[in-house]
Formats: structure tokens, sequence, C-alpha cells
């Protein structure tokens, strides 16, 4: 997968939001806030594989394709807008418009699978000369307002929004300087080895691992059910 995430601003949390869900703005600025709420939204839309909030996006996928199963760079798929066929030079010469047809459907919106059952017959208004040099997609792909707006959303969103400011203050706020998990602590009068951590787009702290534990029921892996 090659994704950018599509959102520049962050499109869920506020101050109030952030306060209110137990994160402490400290002597933080509105720039550093902002910068930590959007690469928190980023960070958890990258561990969920979709936006939080649904974005119309348009992916490229080069010729031939292994069958006509695609897998899109994010699940949670809302609709289909238009599959374009384009030749080397970059020109459109064919559109299929929507999955109100024959030629392309949704085969598993919760993971970001389509067909598109033309994509070898070229389809009928393509000529039997054309073979596309790449393809585009243009989708639209989010979580569904309730979800995003929800309390474990945003305890979650939150959670993130803190540790990235923490590190952006240089506070202390976190275990350890960049996120790191801990795996053994010692000092005159006390030590302790915790059991191992996996990493995570959050780190590999214990609290990188709450988060994901809070995104349990929304995050999706890819490339399942094809």
């Amino acid at each position: 997968m090659n994704r950018l995430y599509p959102y520049n601003d962050p499109q869920v949390i506020t101050d109030d939001l952030f306060v209110a869900y137990g994160g402490s703005t400290g002597s933080s600025t509105a720039f550093q806030r902002d910068v930590a709420y959007t690469m928190a939204e980023e960070w958890v839309s990258d561990w969920i594989n979709t936006p939080i909030v649904p974005a119309i996006i348009t992916g490229s996928y080069f010729y031939p394709q292994h069958g006509s199963t695609v897998q899109l760079d994010w699940a949670y798929l809302q609709r289909i807008h238009a599959v374009r066929f384009v030749d080397s030079k970059g020109t459109n010469y064919h559109t299929i418009t929507g999955v109100a047809n024959y030629d392309a459907a949704i085969r598993n919106k919760w993971r970001g699978v389509v067909d598109i059952l033309t994509i070898y017959g070229n389809c009928q208004g393509c000529g039997t000369l054309y073979a596309p040099y790449e393809f585009e997609i243009v989708y639209e792909a989010g979580l569904p307002s309730g979800t995003y707006a929800s309390k474990k959303m945003l305890w979650a969103l939150t959670e993130t929004s803190q540790m990235i400011m923490n590190e952006i203050l240089g506070c202390g706020g976190n275990e350890t300087p960049g996120l790191l998990g801990v795996t053994e602590f010692r000092n005159q009068e006390y030590s302790e080895k915790r059991m191992g951590l996996i990493n995570t787009v959050f780190g590999s702290s214990p609290k990188a691992h709450l988060i994901t534990k809070i995104l349990g029921s929304v995050h999706k892996y890819m490339k399942v059910g094809l």
C-alpha cells in the first residue's frame, strides 16, 4: 500500500473535547495542540486502516491485476464514485461510474475490496485494442459519524494527542522518550521487568497498547477475504 492521509487539520478532536476526556493543555500553544490533534487522528486512522472522517480518495493501480479483485488502500468503504481506465499517455479512455452496473461491484466494504468485472475485457466501450496502463478508483472511505464521535474514539484520540504533546513539550509525561516501551527498570530500591510489548503505530509503551485495545473493535485488517 502507498497511501497518504487526506487531512492537514484536526477533524474531530478540539480543545474542549481533549480536556473533557482527560487531556491537559498545560503550557502548550494553540499551534502545538493543532499539530498534536492532527497527528493523533492520522495515527489512529493508520491503525484502523481508514480515515476517521470520510474522505474522497483517488487510488492508482497498475495493470495487469491478478484477477478482477482490487484491494483499496483504505477500509470502511462508503461508496465508489468512478473507475477510470488510463493509457500510457495519461489519457482517460473509459470511465465506469459507480456500481449500479455490471462492470464494478463492492465485494467487502469493511475491508475495502472491490471487483472490477471488466478489467480484462476492457468493457464494451473501450475497444478490443486497448488495455489500461493503469486504472484509477475514486472512492469515499471513513468511519460512520456515530463511530468517530463515540466516547471510546474520543478517549483514544485524547490519549494519543497527550502522548504526542508530551513529546513536543518535552515535559516527561511519557514513560520513555520516543514512546518506547520499558522492558526492564532498576534503581537502588526497586526493579521490574515487564512482559514483552508489540510495536504499534503509537509506539511500544503500555499506553500505546491501551490505545490499541480501545480501538480493538474498530481496527480492520487489510487483504483478508479476497
